[in-house]
């Protein structure tokens, strides 16, 4: 699983080779989650997070938009990505 950050104790995964459009994983203890790149949209959900959990890992994901989707870009390549 190529964690690329951890953010206040959930790990940031962006998957190899995966379907668009481009998002990034958010996994934790209580949850799992799925956020589109470009709009931080929530598109998958399961288990039980917090609205603030929720905001900040949707800030999170608006500060780094660029570095995500050059992560993404790679990834969907097949090749080596880094930590953010």
């Amino acid at each position: 699983m190529p964690v690329i950050a951890q953010i206040d104790g959930v790990n940031a995964v962006i998957y190899h080779l995966d379907h668009e459009p481009p998002h990034v994983h958010f996994r934790s203890a209580d949850f799992q989650v799925k956020m589109e790149i470009e709009t931080g949209k929530l598109v998958r959900r399961s288990g039980v997070i917090s609205g603030k959990m929720e905001k900040a890992l949707r800030a999170w994901v608006n500060r780094h938009q660029e570095r995500l989707m050059e992560l993404w870009d790679l990834a969907s390549q097949g090749e080596a990505i880094e930590k953010v």
